[in-house]
């Protein structure tokens, strides 16, 4: 059974890597929608978001796909915790896309704040991300 556990262990480390070298592309999209917004490109950021929410989705698929089931093998009593990980997820996503639905419409003040919130919520659940991966990661 320890093969097995370092056999995961081994694919959570590579996919801990995969997953941090999406952060840079993330934080450039990020950075292009709160320059639109802030010249008050409303059709620029709308766009930027939509790529932004693209990039996002594929990062989280990665993570439900083949990051969360290797933590679930290592942890089975985490399934609760990457299930609400999980359903963040798609609550992330479908703000992001009411988002960039209404930039155009809203003021850019409004939309800048609304995008402010929306990142406060990302880097909230990344944390929780990141220290549950530490609890189960951690060598016993």
């Amino acid at each position: 059974m320890r093969e097995f556990d370092s056999g995961l262990q081994h694919r959570v480390k590579r996919l801990v890597q995969q997953i941090a070298d999406q952060h840079p592309q993330l934080a450039a999209l990020r950075g292009e929608i709160e320059a639109a917004l802030e010249r008050d490109a409303r059709r620029d950021a709308g766009a930027a978001l939509q790529h932004f929410e693209a990039a996002l989705a594929a990062h989280f698929e990665l993570e439900q796909s083949l990051f969360f089931p290797a933590l679930h093998g290592l942890s089975p009593a985490s399934a609760s915790a990457l299930e609400s990980l999980e359903r963040e997820h798609l609550d992330l996503l479908a703000e992001l896309r009411a988002l960039a639905g209404g930039v155009e419409r809203s003021e850019s003040g409004a939309s800048r704040a609304a995008f402010a919130r929306h990142l406060d919520a990302l880097r909230d659940h990344e944390l929780r991300e990141e220290r549950l991966v530490a609890q189960i990661s951690k060598p016993d």
